[in-house]
């Protein structure tokens, strides 16, 4: 058989492949390859699973020390760069995240630091559903048992001197000293700021160890560490005069001073125990200016007071700031040497050893629980004793979230506040909350006109002031709170008597409200209310209102908190509640006329404290010295009067605008 005739393309035609395109062709090579190509990624991924190992022990390591058992209550960003490593402090000192058997053993042994139980409240006149759905609730449904004795509501930082509450009388003539000598009055007891005058007992341990297999510290270990009454900044019970030299930095994205620079300076001048030697703005560096506000003494300690947030936590940016100011000490120590030589004085100490021995403190009041860690700080050319620069934070919580689909509120976990430097060095973080301010003070003086507030006339049953209507995924669970109140509005308390109850902006202002002015009408209304409600953002706690309400002489109901405000206790001086349920009962338990006496000592007792403890020069005086010390639990004595030095401090916007003298 012939074969068949070769067909031939008539003369002129083309390929078939000439029509295809780059493109078609790299398609047509990818799909003729494909089993080939998944081939190899198969083999690459077969080789990755045998030399590198699985993360299962790793998730299952970080699970002890999340304050759920469930993977649900950690947020996605609280899972990400903001997870903390938990490690123990080790008998040696040194910071480890996996004891051995041996050390387990022997720190079992040793003597640990003891959590002053709560004092006792008034049970038998609360309401009895509502006050364990308030106090109960997020320990037994959201937080794992702990076999401690210590109730972990009474032991957020709180302490004996919470009992001063129970005298109604100003104390106004006695000194801290000699208030120490007062054991069973109820007054305030200074600690030593060092650990060991607590380590004879053994009730409670800062390290709650129940368990071998697996070792964490409880909420009430790590909120241990955080109190500035075990680790001061200047330890050994230091009461002389300090000076200090603020560094703050007045390049704000919105024009303005930070709110918390302001009340830093007014700490340092209302403070009968710190002086201001120097205040060094910092602008768009390098152009930095510092206005001395009283000489420098050699012979006293010098602390460097750093407004961490306003710098936005850049250790760049600090480095070149306190490589300029030591540039300018040194510069005036040579000076002062010179005349000292030139009259046959004995010459003053060097610069370096001065500023070597020098205190720095970094205060971040921003609601970022960032650790950043600034190696310069620990360079051994810039300081010897690594435990002299100490960091104080505002948030110390993560992992908090709202569950919309079940409105419960999960609280999240402390944020372990030993490692802020990576070998160790460093001292332990801080707790700052916010502070009360003198401009809110101020603005309660000139509306009250010489009236207590337990004295005035308060027409609205129920005040909750934020901004309504508030769309930010942050303000969910605020929302939902205020829902109760709206709706309580006009509802009977009794048969004859309805309530009144207002949901308001607390400020309109947005620019004076980060500037720190105080709206006339917020303060009215807060004067005006019986209960306040307050709530914490969702993601975070701690915020301004807090503190004001208290200061307005009302009852003030916050959701729960972690990190409570030292001195807050639930049903002594604060009612808290844990869900728009347990909210709802207690606004109508409070308003009932059978309890108006209770609801009024309660409240007297929140404005004592705030009053007596958590102003401006409290807190600054708490993290330096451990304790507060200038006019501390004298709610009723005015404020010290500001030192100023040679020359007054003036703040201004980037438009040249006078704000007036810093308060």
């Amino acid at each position: 058989m012939l074969p068949s005739p070769r067909i031939r393309s008539p003369k002129g035609s083309t390929s078939p492949r000439a029509h295809l395109s780059n493109t078609d062709l790299l398609c047509a090579g990818f799909l003729r390859n494909f089993k080939l190509i998944l081939l190899v990624t198969v083999c690459i991924a077969l080789a990755r699973l045998v030399v590198l190992p699985t993360a299962g022990p790793i998730i299952q390591e970080y699970s002890q020390y999340t304050q759920y058992s469930s993977p649900s209550s950690l947020s996605s960003s609280s899972a990400s760069e903001d997870a903390p490593t938990i490690r123990l402090p080790s008998g040696s000192g040194r910071v480890e995240t996996k004891p051995t058997k041996k050390e387990t053993d022997r720190s079992q042994k040793e003597p640990s630091v003891v959590d002053t139980p709560k004092s006792k409240s008034p049970d038998d006149t609360h309401p009895k559903d509502s006050s364990k759905s308030s106090s109960d609730s997020n320990n037994d449904d959201n937080h794992p048992k702990d076999p401690s004795p210590t109730d972990p509501k009474s032991s957020d930082l709180i302490n004996d001197d919470d009992n001063h509450s129970e005298d109604s009388s100003p104390k106004t003539d006695k000194s801290p000293t000699e208030k120490s000598s007062n054991s069973n009055n109820g007054e305030y007891h200074p600690k030593d700021p060092s650990p060991k005058t607590n380590a004879s007992s053994s009730s409670s341990s800062i390290s709650n160890r129940t368990d071998s297999k697996q070792h964490k510290l409880t909420k009430e270990g790590l909120l241990s560490y955080y109190n500035a009454s075990l680790s001061p900044v200047i330890p050994g019970g230091v009461r002389k005069m300090v000076q200090v030299h603020l560094i703050v930095d007045i390049t704000s994205e919105s024009g303005i001073v930070e709110p918390s620079s302001k009340f830093l300076l007014s700490a340092i001048e209302r403070s009968k125990y710190l002086k201001a030697v120097g205040v060094t703005f910092v602008r768009q560096l390098p152009p930095l200016f510092t206005q001395e506000m009283h000489p420098r003494n050699p012979a006293s300690p010098l602390l460097f007071l750093v407004d961490w947030g306003s710098l936005n936590r850049d250790c760049h940016r600090l480095q070149l700031v306190l490589e300029k100011i030591r540039e300018e000490y040194s510069l005036e120590t040579n000076d002062n040497n010179n005349k000292s030589n030139s009259t046959n004085k004995s010459p003053t100490s060097s610069v370096s050893s001065q500023l070597q021995e020098a205190y720095t403190l970094l205060v971040d009041f921003t609601g970022s629980t960032r650790q950043t860690k600034c190696e310069y700080l620990f360079q051994d050319s810039y300081i010897q004793d690594k435990s002299r620069v100490r960091l104080a934070k505002r948030s110390i919580v993560q992992g908090r979230y709202y569950n919309y689909d079940t409105n419960e509120m999960y609280l999240g976990q402390i944020v372990s506040p030993l490692e802020w430097h990576p070998n160790g060095e460093a001292s332990p973080i801080l707790y700052s909350p916010l502070i009360l301010r003198e401009t809110f003070v101020n603005a309660i003086l000139n509306v009250t006109q010489g009236i207590k507030v337990e004295n005035m006339n308060r027409s609205i049953d129920v005040g909750a002031f934020w901004t309504n209507g508030d769309n930010s995924h942050y303000s969910s669970y605020r929302r939902d709170i205020t829902k109760v109140v709206k709706t309580l509005h006009h509802s009977k308390i009794n048969s004859q008597v309805l309530m009144e109850n207002e949901v308001g902006l607390a400020y309109t202002d947005i620019k004076g409200y980060v500037l720190g002015n105080i709206q006339a009408k917020y303060v009215e209304k807060l004067l005006s209310c019986k209960i306040v409600v307050v709530t914490q953002r969702d993601e975070w706690e701690d915020q301004y209102r807090l503190m004001e309400s208290l200061a307005s002489g009302a009852l003030v109901m916050t959701d729960d908190m972690l990190a409570m405000p030292d001195g807050l206790i639930d049903k002594v001086n604060v009612i808290v509640y844990d869900s728009p349920t347990s909210l709802k009962t207690l606004i109508r338990y409070y308003l009932h006329p059978d309890n108006e006496a209770e609801r009024k000592r309660i409240a007297l007792e929140g404005y004592k404290l705030v009053m007596g403890r958590h102003r401006c020069w409290h807190r600054l005086e708490e993290l330096v010295f451990g304790e507060p010390l200038t006019n501390a639990y004298q709610p009723y004595k005015p404020a010290p009067i500001k030192e100023q030095g040679s020359t007054s401090v003036y703040w201004m916007d980037t438009d040249s605008d006078w704000y007036g003298q810093f308060l």
